[in-house]
């Protein structure tokens, strides 16, 4: 009799037990990102796109990922695009892209900051690369946060071989965004919104 109350009281506490929730699926779901490490998500979620869309995949051909630009100045990044291009590295070679690294000089320069190796000038950087693809992606602002447009384009023919579309809202970026002022300059004259985020976010800088 002991034995069936305790099996009975066993059954009952199991049923009011819910089970565990499955950790969120952020490429799939569509919910927002979490808010510490938002960016390696997000380089993931992008990594899996550019992997699903690809109509050519040939995980052979050598790819070169440029940092990605504000789709409003061409010739500018920031703190969110530099921080994306690395993650976007890892997450594909995660993925078994075959990946050559941009930033690596000819020669380890040891100092007293250290052995270095990685470099953005231009004249201590490898001369001709074999690259068959080459990863670029755009960043866009709204009010609600940041559009991401990366494509796979093949070096020879400037053909897209696969896409991804993504977001990033200004609340989910881990301190990467802002929301707007009331208050904004454009073109060198001040407006004063009713309340702020009616423009687009801003990048915060350090």
């Amino acid at each position: 009799m002991k034995k069936a109350i305790g099996a009975l009281c066993l059954f009952l506490w199991g049923c009011a037990t819910p089970p565990p929730e499955p950790p969120p699926e952020y490429g799939v779901s569509g919910k927002g990102l979490p808010q510490s490490s938002a960016v390696i998500h997000l380089a993931q979620r992008i990594a899996e796109d550019l992997e699903r869309h690809h109509d050519l995949p040939d995980k052979t051909k050598l790819i070169a990922v440029t940092t990605p630009v504000w789709l409003d100045e061409i010739d500018s990044s920031g703190r969110l695009a530099l921080q994306l291009g690395d993650g976007l590295v890892s997450a594909l070679h995660q993925r078994g892209f075959n990946l050559i690294e941009l930033n690596s000089s000819r020669q380890i320069r040891v100092s007293d900051r250290g052995n270095l190796i990685l470099s953005r000038d231009y004249e201590r950087l490898q001369g001709s690369l074999p690259v068959s693809q080459v990863l670029v992606a755009t960043l866009s602002r709204d009010s609600h946060g940041v559009i991401i447009n990366s494509r796979l384009v093949d070096i020879a023919s400037n053909r897209v071989a696969s896409t991804s579309q993504a977001f990033l809202p200004w609340q989910d970026s881990s301190g990467y965004l802002e929301q707007s002022n009331s208050v904004t300059e454009q073109g060198g004259l001040l407006y004063r919104q009713e309340e702020p985020g009616r423009t687009p976010v801003r990048e915060v800088t350090p």
